[in-house]
């Protein structure tokens, strides 16, 4: 069963360097053409609430003049 474990613990820590080439933060190791994507998604997800909220708020904003105006 010790013999099991060692095998499986060492299996898995011989992967470990194939996992840190896989994280999006390390950008040392990926392209200009990875790192662009990387920046450009990170700066839709910063966006896309703000946009959401703005848009919501002018909705509003329109529907409150319909109903003064009383339309």
């Amino acid at each position: 069963m010790k013999k099991i474990r060692y095998i499986l613990f060492l299996g898995a820590v011989s992967l470990l360097p194939l996992s840190a080439l896989a994280c999006p933060l390390c950008q040392a190791g990926g392209t200009k053409r990875t790192q662009k994507a990387y920046n450009e998604t990170t700066l839709l997800l910063a966006l896309l609430p703000i946009t959401g909220t703005g848009a919501i708020l002018l909705w509003m904003r329109s529907k409150r003049r319909q109903m003064e105006s009383g339309g």
